[in-house]
């Protein structure tokens, strides 16, 4: 059974324009949720963090937390450094 109740008729177009309308919007405040190195990275390489996700859809979220168990440190000593375009090769 369905969670959402009945519709009625619908035009698919009509709801096509609303999907196309507000994906870039939800897109984006997605992505705002995450670290910004998360962003940066996603902005910088979208086809590699692509790539990774289709392999492991849970990628972005194991990143995100052995980043939090285990804080990089930059060659000064400076804790949570933006990665580097090395980190994502």
């Amino acid at each position: 059974m369905s969670p959402t109740p009945y519709f009625g008729l619908v035009q698919v177009d009509d709801i096509r324009d609303w999907l196309r309308t507000n994906a870039r919007k939800w897109i984006n405040a997605t992505i705002a949720r995450y670290p910004d190195w998360v962003q940066t990275l996603i902005r910088e390489q979208p086809d590699w963090v692509a790539r990774q996700l289709a392999r492991n859809p849970q990628w972005v979220n194991e990143q995100i937390k052995a980043r939090k168990e285990t804080p990089q440190t930059d060659m000064f000593g400076n804790r949570d450094a933006e990665p580097s375009a090395m980190d994502a090769s």
